[in-house]
């Protein structure tokens, strides 16, 4: 009688708790929707007519029935077929539905930015159990950077929910019984196969989330670290290896997600961005030596004919890199400081950057404010950590990289946003307990 009572009950507060995390997710969702909206409504429209770079040429020829073609013709596989795909959908969506597509894009980024807000919640209350929690969706929905995503189609906008979503699933194989590993597993490694096919810089996440799991997962047999392993990287293998085998067709070569060609154009950007200003760019305050060596670098490895690396070579374009520091490791060390802390606030026009950097030092307090209140009460946010610095380290290392811009941060920043419930931790609330997650020490 007394088991079944047990049972009875235990069913009653997990249904409980699911239809409150369900109003709670659904009214996150509808809230940010209409903080979104609300500031549609004021924002100027030199925002809402900023350009989303080269978004529309290869879906308009699609339509116009000219094939998967750049407009020069030629196959277009520069980027994964996944955002150009969305891009076909939304605009044919809008002519059926009769729809401006700059309202449809508007639509379209408003639900799936929502969406990522209720992704973080749900992330948000794996680790909290608290009502601080909601720090996390309002600090995603008030940020600035992710707005800036709102009025055009955005590669970012999709990837944000796919990453998240990765990160939940990821999270939740972490309690997850030895028999469910493995569909957690797939189902991990195919978001983010399909957040890959969205952005290719996504490339390296199977791997991170792979060495995150042998770092935070229980002490499973290695058979069963095997199977979620195996289960990860052919969830991942499986979204993307379609479009390898047509690249293949179309090109007589074996590629993952593409040729070097944006690899190749993203880190020349990371040299040029110094000097490289044109009408839509304002000039950077940097020193003579610094702006020659990213000039003379820049020629050296892509334009001059005695020294230049050939652009399937990116290993050897790296190797320059390096070389340059080497061979002037003043300058050099002061360009690569530039980029690491210009990750953080940089903009591709140059403007605005004080903003931004004054934005980014709140979002700073306030993460140290979170860690040192986890410090003073001793918890141990492990499996948070671990995953939250292997995934910043790598998005900063890319953008150091390549040309250094806040936008390669917004995805971490979701992460990064999860320490904030820590902020109203009194020691009334608690921490979700099971192997590896927040737990406060005895």
């Amino acid at each position: 009688m007394h088991k079944e009572l047990s049972i009875s009950n235990t069913a009653a507060i997990l249904t409980m708790i699911w239809s409150h995390t369900k109003q709670r997710g659904v009214a996150i969702g509808i809230l940010s929707a209409i903080a979104y909206f609300c500031f549609l409504s004021v924002a100027p429209v030199s925002f809402l007519e900023k350009p989303c770079g080269d978004c529309n040429s290869l879906p308009d020829n699609v339509i116009a029935g000219k094939g998967w073609v750049d407009d020069s013709g030629n196959f277009a596989d520069a980027r994964p077929p996944g955002h150009p795909l969305i891009i076909i959908g939304l605009k044919q969506l809008a002519d059926v539905v009769g729809v401006p597509e700059a309202d449809m894009f508007i639509l379209f980024n408003v639900f799936l930015l929502s969406f990522s807000a209720v992704l973080l919640y749900l992330i948000a209350i794996e680790v909290w159990r608290t009502n601080a929690v909601m720090l996390v969706p309002v600090a995603w929905v008030t940020c600035p950077f992710v707005v800036w995503f709102l009025n055009q189609p955005y590669s970012e906008v999709p990837f944000f929910v796919l990453f998240f979503a990765s990160i939940l699933t990821f999270f939740r194989s972490l309690k997850a019984d030895a028999g469910k590993l493995f569909w957690y597993g797939l189902l991990t490694g195919a978001l983010l196969g399909a957040a890959m096919m969205i952005r290719s810089i996504g490339i390296a996440l199977p791997v991170i989330m792979g060495i995150s799991w042998l770092a935070l997962s229980r002490p499973w047999p290695k058979r069963v670290h095997s199977l979620y392993l195996i289960a990860l990287f052919l969830g991942s293998v499986m979204l993307v290896l379609p479009w390898s085998l047509i690249m293949y067709k179309e090109t007589n070569e074996i590629r993952f997600l593409g040729p070097p060609t944006l690899t190749e154009n993203s880190i020349a950007n990371g040299l040029k961005f110094v000097t490289n200003i044109d009408g839509d760019r304002e000039k950077l305050a940097v020193s003579l030596d610094v702006a020659n060596y990213a000039e003379h670098l820049y020629a050296d490895i892509f334009v001059n004919e005695k020294t230049r690396v050939d652009s399937d070579q990116l290993l050897g374009q790296v190797s320059g890199l390096i070389k340059g520091v080497l061979d002037n490791p003043v300058p050099g060390i002061s360009f690569y400081f530039l980029k690491l802390h210009r990750a953080w606030y940089g903009t591709y026009s140059h403007r605005l950057e004080f903003w931004t950097l004054l934005i980014q030092a709140g979002y700073f307090v306030l993460l140290s404010l979170s860690i040192l209140i986890i410090y003073r009460n001793r918890l141990r946010p492990k499996y948070v950590f671990v995953l939250t610095t292997l995934v910043v380290l790598y998005f900063w290392s890319l953008a150091i990289l390549f040309e250094p811009l806040v936008r390669y941060m917004v995805a971490p920043m979701g992460l990064l946003f999860l320490f904030f419930p820590a902020i109203n931790w009194k020691g009334r609330g608690r921490l979700y307990s099971f192997q590896n997650c927040l737990q406060k020490e005895r």
